[in-house]
């Protein structure tokens, strides 16, 4: 409805009633939701607080119309979501983000539905999108999620084609109903899988506990932290602990490890996640390393 904002709320009383099905179609449309608009505008229309917007329209000076469109907006999209409450298998929620798996996920790992390939870990300390407060957020514990493909989103998403393992799809897809503003998030009780809960063989666990205790991602995150704050060692850390990590990614691949599980097993390189920090490995005029501003972070 932002679209519209500038001309209707300027607007008088019946050509906010002319435009109300447009309004409709609108918001609809938004929330890929299959009800005819007409019937749907009209059954609003005829709701008490709608209808009182509508009577005071001409009557409401500039603040109060900015209230009582804020107000239209919020039953609209309310009402649209609650038209179509099902998946309807659109995509939205795919495109944004890779679910995280919890523990409810295992049997999916165990039957094969998901190969270490699929998977990327993040870290503590790593920006990771959350689904159910709607923007980017600094984890605090491990997650292991779905791997997304530029442009598409979560690896499984297809586009015109939709989810291509819909009906082994993670809790998490199946708990998120995007349709609905009020879906329950995920509780403390719904634990994320970190990587310890995969079956690993004996090389897998040492590469992972050698990255654990020789380059965790929280001493990166220090050591940036280290270089915002004026000290002159924390790009030493910062490139020390990049060669230890690309250093465990070769020995691991010479210990027969397969490269492309290395998302899963290892996380991302620390020297690909530094941008996320806001932060890219340089060289000064002098040839040595640097950490530089970063042009976008996340």
């Amino acid at each position: 409805m932002d679209d519209f904002e500038p001309r209707l709320r300027s607007c008088s009383r019946e050509e906010l009633l002319a435009a109300w099905p447009v309004l409709a179609a609108d918001v609809l449309t938004q929330v890929h939701s299959p009800e005819p608009p007409d019937k749907f505008a009209r059954q609003l229309r005829g709701r008490p607080e709608v209808g009182r917007i509508f009577d005071a329209w001409d009557d409401l000076d500039d603040p109060s119309r900015g209230l009582a469109w804020g107000r239209l907006g919020r039953l609209l999209t309310e009402a649209a979501y609650a038209s179509r409450p099902y998946c309807v298998r659109c995509g939205q929620c795919c495109r944004r983000a890779g679910p995280a798996l919890f523990r409810e996920d295992l049997g999916l790992i165990e039957t094969g539905v998901f190969a270490a390939s699929h998977l990327l870990t993040l870290r503590p300390g790593e920006p990771g999108w959350s689904p159910f407060e709607d923007r980017v957020v600094v984890l605090d514990h491990e997650v292991v999620t779905i791997k997304t493909r530029p442009e598409q989103g979560c690896l499984f998403f297809e586009p015109g084609h939709g989810c291509r393992i819909y009906e082994d799809r993670p809790q998490q897809c199946r708990q998120l109903e995007c349709w609905n503003p009020n879906t329950r998030a995920l509780s403390a009780s719904d634990r994320h899988l970190d990587r310890r809960d995969f079956p690993l063989n004996d090389t897998e666990r040492r590469f992972l506990n050698l990255q654990d205790k020789q380059a965790p991602f929280a001493a990166l995150v220090a050591a940036v932290e280290a270089h915002k704050q004026g000290d002159s060692t924390g790009v030493d850390q910062a490139v020390r602990l990049i060669e230890i990590d690309l250093g465990l990614r070769r020995d691991a691949q010479q210990a027969g490890l397969d490269p492309a599980h290395f998302d899963f097993l290892l996380g991302r390189p620390l020297v690909m996640v530094l941008p996320a920090l806001g932060f890219i490995l340089a060289r000064d005029e002098r040839g040595a390393w640097t950490l530089r501003e970063s042009l976008t972070e996340g």
